[in-house]
């Protein structure tokens, strides 16, 4: 595991950074309405996120790349 990627500045500097943790296939659906996956297996990420001193809201957004729950 541990294979990083996030958004480089224009500067070639990270401003952030999402480091994958763990890969879960099939995990178990909390969905109050489950559905089938389109291409046989849903996977899901556990990662870490940083924002370094380069982020910017105003330019970036808020980044959010998921949820703390299962789907």
């Amino acid at each position: 595991m541990d294979d990083e990627t996030g958004i480089t500045g224009e500067d070639g500097k990270d401003v952030t950074i999402w480091t994958v943790v763990k890969i879960i296939p099939d995990p178990t659906c909390s969905d109050h309405e489950p559905r089938q996956p389109e291409h046989d297996h849903f996977v899901e990420f556990d990662i870490t996120g940083t924002r370094t001193e380069k982020y910017n809201p105003a330019k970036y957004g808020s980044l959010d790349v998921g949820t703390t729950y299962q789907r």
